[in-house]
């Protein structure tokens, strides 16, 4: 199962770099603009007032976009499950069905390999690459938040990271049960991103 798992992992590097610094560098761009939005909290704050309801209710809630929380979740979190969620439904589908459409699944099962441990090695390398890139984003947050007016610790910067975690892990095992279930992986990609 470890050379499973170290093999998987290794092949998904560039994924890992990949998705996780980019996503750090977005991340570090967008708090760095927290200070200029504080500083122009009353001249906003009046302007999404003077908006009407209908439209502040398509959008949602503003009034604690100006906490540190709010910022980060209207500039980041809101849009984030979508967006890993690509990687998670791509990654899960292609965990087991990806080799086994290629040909080259009947290989790896030539060796003296249980199919138990080829799962857990490969389910393994899955949630540690997810979770590579969510530390890679989390620490692009927390080298920018010390230089900023955001009074955020790292362990609360880090608590919307854990359940962006847990749900790219819901995504990525369904798809991984549809790519099972279903008659291809590009099948099972599109039910799991629908």
């Amino acid at each position: 199962m470890w050379t499973i798992f170290i093999y998987a992992l290794g092949r998904s590097r560039g994924q890992i770099l990949g998705w996780g610094l980019t996503l750090a560098v977005l991340g570090g761009y967008l708090v760095g603009f927290y200070d200029t939005l504080a500083e122009q909290q009353e001249a906003l704050g009046q302007l999404i007032s003077s908006y009407p309801p209908e439209l502040m209710a398509f959008f949602g809630d503003f009034s604690d976009m100006f906490t540190p929380q709010g910022y980060l979740n209207v500039e980041f979190f809101s849009y984030m499950p979508l967006i890993l969620g690509i990687y998670a439904v791509i990654a899960g589908s292609g965990m087991l069905a990806g080799d086994e459409e290629s040909g080259t699944m009947d290989l790896v099962m030539a060796h003296p390999l249980s199919r138990t441990a080829l799962f857990l090695g490969r389910l393994a390398a899955f949630e540690m690459t997810v979770f590579s890139i969510l530390l890679l984003t989390w620490a692009g947050f927390a080298i920018v938040v010390p230089g900023t007016t955001m009074e955020l610790s790292p362990v609360e910067l880090a608590a919307p990271f854990l359940a962006l975690f847990i749900f790219l892990m819901l995504f990525g095992s369904l798809t991984l049960l549809l790519s099972m279930v279903l008659p291809s992986r590009r099948f099972a990609a599109m039910t799991g991103g629908m």
